[in-house]
């Protein structure tokens, strides 16, 4: 996940449909001394999860807010065109692929996600060998119990010494929750959704937590 300067306030947060796409838009945002602004206005870093149409993008940003006028972040993430993607999402999107078609609908909320859009989101060193096939079992195959049993104990022999040990807790930790989710189990799934939230550092696996939360 993006770094937050230690020594400014707290980053905030932020989550909120505003293109109407029925995908929250999911940010952090915290102010930033280094982008530079205007006299009289503020610079801030923003940390942006939301739909652009063929899959869920994070993507940083930097604006500037007058410092007389009470930041609100929506007003930051506009959708002029109302085809239901922040205008400077589709831009960075095209800057780095190209004239990719981005289209989105406005939908119901989100109740869950493919193998394919979960995948979209990995890390590319997580991307490689048996963490993929888990995903693709976990929604294709009967036997739910036994797959989670097999996520649990790899969460269960993590190395706190692994440098990478919180972002894996916590992919671990969603599918866990999705098997329950699977299963009609609600309650154990909130509770282990609620635990990636919880945690002391952020990541994309937070963000798509969340949003089945959202949902219930």
């Amino acid at each position: 996940m993006e770094e937050f300067d230690s020594t400014e306030e707290a980053p905030q947060t932020f989550f909120q449909d505003v293109t109407g796409d029925g995908f929250p838009e999911l940010a952090y945002f915290q102010k930033y001394k280094y982008w530079y602004c205007p006299e009289n206005e503020q610079g801030y870093k923003v940390f942006l999860t939301t739909s652009a149409g063929t899959g869920f993008v994070s993507i940083t940003h930097n604006f500037c807010n007058p410092i007389d006028k009470t930041l609100d972040l929506a007003v930051h993430l506009p959708d002029k065109n109302e085809d239901g993607i922040v205008d400077w999402v589709a831009d960075q999107v095209h800057q780095y692929a190209g004239d990719s078609i981005l289209t989105s609908e406005r939908v119901g909320l989100a109740i869950g996600f493919t193998p394919s859009e979960i995948n979209l989101l990995l890390p590319e060193e997580s991307t490689n060998g048996g963490k993929i096939d888990v995903i693709d079992e976990l929604y294709e195959i009967d036997d739910v119990p036994s797959i989670r049993q097999k996520l649990m104990s790899e969460r269960n022999d993590l190395s706190a010494a692994d440098p990478f040990a919180e972002r894996e807790r916590q992919r671990l930790t969603y599918l866990i929750a999705v098997s329950y989710e699977i299963q009609g189990q609600s309650d154990k799934a909130i509770e282990e959704f609620t635990s990636i939230l919880q945690s002391e550092n952020q990541t994309l696996w937070g963000n798509l937590a969340a949003l089945h939360l959202t949902s219930k």
